[in-house]
């Protein structure tokens, strides 16, 4: 067994394990970016009614929120905790909201089920910055196939700077808990994007996250 394959294990045993943790403490994170859905949605061009791809749904907060504006939404998460949690959510979730909703445990860095454009916006909050650059690379190119349109990263902002990428709480949380590569992404990972998007552009979007709007469509 390699080493990366042993970290990519670990890092999944360790959602599974804090997925009730997660879920309560994400709530601040998911407004957050709701209010960004909902102040920038122009940018994205997703028509009413229109179908998302959100990979790496986690409990499926943000899924909801956009079920519930109308749009429908299959989660993608390769944590059982999760994706068990997301699918409480669905079956709780008032009439036509839980009908929007679809979620499913996959790895879309293996490749996911879905056809070639199916998807009016694809979404990956959060991500990226736990992978290391060949799986970022696969997720992308996985994600571009799916979005007939852009495809949506949040995630750390590019070269935040020693305050950002040395805070002590996220130093803790993403290198001992989570072993993440989130100082190479904050480096490389706008790179990546653009060896994967013709176009990529950087829009701030709350104090500790960007947007990257990829594809042809931005």
């Amino acid at each position: 067994m390699t080493r990366e394959i042993e970290e990519e294990r670990s890092r999944s045993r360790f959602f599974d394990r804090v997925a009730w943790l997660y879920d309560c403490a994400c709530s601040l994170y998911t407004a957050t970016s709701l209010r960004a859905f909902r102040l920038n949605m122009p940018l994205l061009s997703v028509p009413p009614c229109g179908h998302i791809l959100d990979i790496g749904c986690g409990t499926g907060s943000l899924a909801l929120h956009l079920a519930q504006d109308g749009f429908t939404v299959h989660g993608v998460d390769r944590s059982p905790a999760m994706i068990s949690r997301a699918n409480r959510k669905a079956a709780r979730a008032p009439g036509d909201v839980g009908k929007r909703l679809h979620f499913t445990l996959l790895d879309a860095v293996d490749g996911l089920p879905f056809g070639d454009g199916d998807f009016n916006l694809v979404v990956c909050a959060a991500v990226l910055h736990g992978l290391r650059a060949d799986g970022r690379l696969a997720l992308l190119r996985e994600a571009r196939r799916l979005s007939r349109g852009t495809v949506l990263v949040q995630d750390y902002p590019p070269f935040p700077g020693p305050k950002g990428i040395g805070a002590p709480l996220i130093r803790l949380v993403e290198k001992k808990f989570e072993r993440s590569d989130f100082e190479c992404f904050v480096r490389q990972g706008g790179q990546e994007m653009r060896r994967v998007f013709e176009s990529v552009t950087v829009v701030p979007v709350t104090n500790g996250h960007s947007w990257y709007l990829c594809g042809s469509a931005v």
